[in-house]
């Protein structure tokens, strides 16, 4: 009703909806069924009410353009021998296959390195774990290349780190040159050790950054290969060809 309204109304791309979670939602028939005490569970049920979301969302907020953002869970398949790097998410194929982009989490606990790539703070008596590393994998994309992984530190003292993990993106785009231990810009400017420059904001923001956000859409971009002929381009004849009447033909045979 909301997403129709914002049609008639003419109200489109002006909204961004977020539905957390997605394997949490409660359907009308499970409302009804424990409104009169029955606590059956009917997955299919379930599976179809999410698909029937997950398509009007797709649908309707294309032509609304309106930015729909889905969290879900993720689980391991229990049948499968050998795990999988694409885990299960509740409510069918449909939650991985009809967004325009799936990124698949997943997090391990970190201890402190002494301010060499991130900061660590721990809870007084807690010498342990002073946050988390989320792996973020783009699972499906359909605006640049899937499969793409990256890496981000959130500390349970200060919060997410801007810059941590972009060193070896900005190394692999030619933004940033590797020299054994330290680091230089292609300019031939000294960096030095990481941990001496890796929260210096001017640097990453006005220097780095900017070079690593265009490269990036040259080599993470679909049909990246310049030169290739495309079929427009083929060179057109000028002059048409003569075609010889078909009795002209079977002289020259004989």
């Amino acid at each position: 009703k909301f997403l129709t309204s914002v049609k008639e109304k003419g109200l489109e791309g002006k909204f961004i909806v977020a539905i957390d979670s997605l394997g949490n939602l409660q359907s009308e028939l499970a409302l009804a069924r424990m409104s009169k005490d029955n606590t059956s569970v009917d997955m299919g049920t379930n599976a179809r009410a999410m698909k029937s979301l997950m398509q009007t969302c797709t649908n309707l907020g294309a032509v609304t353009q309106t930015t729909i953002l889905c969290t879900n869970h993720v689980y391991d398949n229990p049948a499968a021998l050998f795990p999988s790097i694409e885990k299960n998410m509740p409510g069918g194929k449909s939650c991985i296959y009809l967004p325009s982009v799936t990124v698949q989490l997943a997090r391990k606990p970190m201890k402190s390195d002494g301010g060499k790539t991130m900061d660590g703070e721990t809870a007084v008596g807690q010498k342990s774990y002073a946050g988390i590393i989320i792996r973020a994998l783009t699972r499906k994309n359909r605006f640049i290349k899937q499969y793409l992984e990256g890496e981000m530190y959130l500390s349970f003292a200060s919060g997410l780190d801007r810059y941590y993990g972009l060193v070896d993106l900005a190394v692999g785009l030619g933004a940033v040159v590797q020299t054994g231990a330290t680091y230089q810009l292609p300019c031939g400017k000294k960096l030095g050790y990481y941990k001496n420059w890796r929260k210096d904001t001017d640097l990453w923001e006005n220097t780095i950054l900017p070079v690593v956000e265009e490269r990036m859409k040259a080599e993470w971009s679909y049909s990246n290969k310049e030169g290739e002929e495309t079929p427009d381009e083929v060179e057109e004849v000028d002059e048409p060809v003569a075609v010889k009447p078909l009795s002209d033909l079977i002289d020259d045979v004989v």
